[in-house]
């Protein structure tokens, strides 16, 4: 694996021991199983309600984006490492431009979705209105899906690794940037170093990551692994009413001897309607569910700026929520709940307060562009 320095091997017990008495191998781990974020699932009829969208496409007020700034993620591709996709959903059809199975024994690697977790939260990204209601926060987006979840939500360390890798070099040629600029990722371990070199990998590159932070809540100190990270941007959930989801981790993150806050922001993870494979929708709660919210609303910053880099994003995500809980960042909400349309304002105005000043000895009138919350 080129994108951490490292190698994934089979071998006899006794081969892999001698690996150990080795001067030139920094670490060796054994592969170890990963679970996915077990969600809260509720199935539901299509057209369960007349609401023309989702209440999370209403609280980060997507549709606003569509309408007045003119932008849905269209040119955009969305990475997605998850369960796998069913691309034949009548609100994802035509979308899924590569995909790749890393847990599966299909022989052609045909996109599939024995579980449902990646159909919904691709549904949340970039699902259209062809089920009766607005799901997706950026309908306008393609999809470049890894499997890393079997049907039955389980996976490997060296799984995830390789797709992680995949995604980053999809048609394996260093001379073609065919990767997808954001990755949704709604899922995450124990908090270590060995996804570390990996994401830094993607950030060279130009791979903005969105990570869950987790459903171990409300204890403190529950953020996952990449979702701790600083290098990511990490998602904790609320539901409708804007409160933090019980579930949802909690920071602060210790982590080598530094304490920070996590998660960076929230978002919408409460009863989630979206996509179901083999057609029809249903309602899933998580941080999964709040994590492709936010990859939806990246999507539409890159369609608005498609040179923006991943601190930038972070920090315009920031600046434009809207602060819940205690005063500042906190370990709850992150730096409060995603506005798109503020975010996506942010970026076309390139964060500029717009100024106009009057003749003589009058006092300049400025207009604070959103997120700028303080001034002098």
């Amino acid at each position: 694996l080129w994108i951490n320095n490292s190698m994934i091997i089979t071998a006899k017990t006794s081969y892999i021991q001698s690996l150990a008495e080795r001067d030139d191998l920094e670490k060796l781990d054994l592969d170890t199983e990963i679970k996915l974020f077990d969600p809260i699932v509720r199935s539901v009829e299509k057209g369960i309600n007349n609401e023309d969208s989702t209440y999370g496409l209403k609280k980060v007020q997507a549709m606003k984006v569509w309408s007045e700034l003119g932008i849905n993620g269209t040119g955009v591709t969305v990475g997605v490492l998850d369960t796998g996709i069913d691309s034949n959903h009548e609100t994802l059809a035509g979308r899924v431009v590569a995909t790749k199975d890393f847990v599966s024994d299909y022989e052609d690697n045909a996109p599939n979705d024995g579980h449902g977790h990646g159909t919904h939260c691709s549904g949340t990204i970039g699902g259209t209105n062809a089920g009766g209601k607005h799901i997706g926060v950026a309908p306008g987006v393609n999809f470049m899906v890894g499997k890393i979840f079997g049907d039955s939500g389980s996976t490997t360390v060296a799984a995830i690794m390789n797709a992680m890798q995949w995604i980053a070099d999809p048609d394996d040629n260093p001379e073609t940037n065919d990767f997808p600029r954001v990755v949704s990722n709604s899922w995450g371990g124990p908090l270590n170093n060995q996804w570390e070199d990996i994401i830094n990998t993607w950030r060279s590159v130009g791979i903005i990551p969105v990570f869950a932070a987790g459903n171990s809540g409300p204890r403190p100190n529950t953020v996952s692994a990449p979702g701790a990270y600083k290098q990511v941007i990490s998602i904790g959930a609320t539901d409708s009413q804007d409160k933090i989801a019980r579930f949802s981790s909690r920071g602060p993150v210790q982590y080598y001897q530094e304490t920070y806050i996590k998660p960076d922001v929230s978002a919408p993870g409460v009863d989630v309607y979206s996509a179901k494979p083999g057609g029809g929708f249903q309602n899933m709660s998580g941080t999964s569910m709040a994590t492709p919210h936010v990859a939806g609303v990246v999507a539409l910053m890159l369609q608005a700026d498609p040179e923006i880099d991943a601190e930038r994003v972070r920090e315009i995500l920031e600046q434009t929520a809207l602060e819940l809980g205690q005063p500042g960042k906190d370990g709850a909400y992150g730096s409060g709940r995603v506005n798109a349309f503020d975010a996506v304002q942010l970026v076309l105005t390139g964060g500029k307060a717009s100024v106009s000043v009057g003749s003589g000895d009058q006092v300049a009138t400025i207009k604070v562009m959103p997120g700028n919350k303080t001034y002098r």
